[in-house]
């Protein structure tokens, strides 16, 4: 199964995310903001971020402009209450 990071700074999000997905076989690691979700994708092979964009430290349009400038990256799903526009459009170029 696959290796998956998760990046919120909601507790129980992550829990509920965790959870979850844990129980479909998958390994689950988390991160509470940007930067700790930076630190773990340097750390450990995963093959997919699911990240929230509002977040403390470093936000995950941040997170999703530094993955855009390394050579090699995880697929991303971005999970999110933002509602504004502006962002999501942001977060879409970013991933493109």
């Amino acid at each position: 199964m696959a290796h998956l990071l998760v990046v919120d700074d909601e507790p129980r999000i992550r829990t509920v995310l965790n959870r979850s997905l844990s129980a479909q076989g998958h390994t689950v690691y988390e991160a509470s903001d940007g930067q700790a979700g930076l630190n773990q994708l340097d750390a450990r092979d995963v093959d997919m971020t699911l990240l929230d964009l509002a977040m403390p430290r470093r936000s995950g349009l941040d997170v999703l402009r530094v993955l855009k400038e390394r050579e090699s990256s995880p697929p991303v799903i971005v999970l999110t209450a933002v509602t504004e526009i502006s962002a999501r459009i942001q977060a879409l170029d970013r991933l493109a």
